[in-house]
């Protein structure tokens, strides 16, 4: 189950995913009554031609934004460099070398990268090497040349520990997930202030450590036995709060779940559900005999990989599904549900 719900998070959280190059077959809907319509409320958009291929030595996810939206750091004829690839409105993928890309290589070629963007377009990427013991963390705006932060006090704060990666908080807050194993789904976290460039005293523990965090702070996980969401503190225990989803199963132990715009969703064996995250309850959104995944996955839950929420749009979703079970393939799927 480790292993799994580590697979995933490397998919849909902004890590490196391996690449293959076994044929795939396109998804079929599963669980569909013989004869029964398919969802003709949604549109097949192929992944971009970089995704997967032979060149790629990580792919990234940009999440909080409208459309899909990836990055790619690429090794093109021994050259490497990051490119960036966004869905436009008509469904066709706008591909350009990023603007940042030559002076990001030029001090760390052949390094490692995580990579998160702020609500602003403002990327955080901190650069590592291959042993993890070495960072290097810029903010990249939008125009700008990047800026270097002052991150020297990860190595106190880090001890013996793996860094298993970062995420955004708010605008101006990055939290640092560090473990014994780099397998671990949990770990400590430790909080960065961006604005004043120093680590904040303390150390909190997350459970999860491809969950959301919403703009005050909680993160929010799953708890299947009692069919709950938890919206927790990295320094408190007990739950803030908790919201009730009957579609929650053991597998939602692996589910996509996101926080966005005070909303969350979760993706369930039953479909999405969601709703505010001060709701008490979430109720369904867009139900699984309208989702289409591979019939080689027994769930959507393991057929998809990744979930772009258009804001505004109660039931308008991209899905990120995979073409075969080896997970060598995908496309998303836009959803436009009335």
């Amino acid at each position: 189950m480790k292993f799994l719900k580590r697979f995933i998070f490397s998919i849909s959280c902004l890590l490196l995913v391996s690449c293959g190059e076994e044929a795939a077959r396109s998804p079929t809907a599963h669980n569909h009554d013989a004869g029964k319509e398919q969802n003709q409320n949604c549109e097949i958009i192929q992944k971009p031609e970089y995704a997967l291929s032979k060149d790629m030595q990580q792919m990234f996810i940009v999440q909080g934004q409208e459309l899909p939206y990836f990055i790619f750091r690429m090794c093109i004829s021994g050259k490497e460099q990051y490119i960036t690839c966004k869905l436009d409105s008509r469904n066709k993928w706008n591909t350009e070398k990023a603007k940042w890309s030559d002076y990001i290589v030029g001090r760390h070629k052949n390094e490692g990268s995580f990579i998160v963007s702020d609500s602003k377009g403002t990327f955080y990427i901190l650069c590592y090497n291959r042993q993890k013991t070495k960072y290097s963390l810029y903010r990249i705006m939008q125009g700008k040349k990047p800026q270097k932060l002052d991150i020297d006090g990860i190595y106190e704060r880090q001890k013996d520990r793996k860094l298993l990666s970062f995420n955004l908080i708010n605008d101006n807050r990055l939290i640092f997930f560090f473990s014994q194993d780099e397998m671990d789904i949990q770990g400590s976290a430790i909080e960065y202030d961006t604005m004043r460039e120093e680590f904040i005293e303390g150390e909190g523990h997350i459970d999860d450590i491809s969950a959301n965090f919403d703009k005050n702070g909680n993160y929010y996980c799953v708890s299947p036995g009692q069919k709950l969401i938890m919206k927790k503190s990295p320094y408190h225990e007990i739950p803030e709060a908790v919201i009730k989803c009957d579609a929650i199963t053991e597998e939602s132990q692996n589910s996509l779940l996101i926080i966005q715009d005070d909303f969350g969703y979760i993706l369930t064996r039953k479909g999405i559900y969601g709703g505010k995250i001060d709701d008490k309850n979430w109720r369904e959104v867009l139900p699984v005999e309208q989702i289409q995944y591979c019939e080689d996955f027994s769930t959507p839950v393991l057929g998809i990989a990744n979930i772009v929420k258009v804001s505004g749009e109660d039931r308008e979703f991209y899905l990120m599904t995979w073409k075969n079970k080896e997970c060598t393939d995908f496309e998303w799927i836009h959803y436009m549900v009335e």
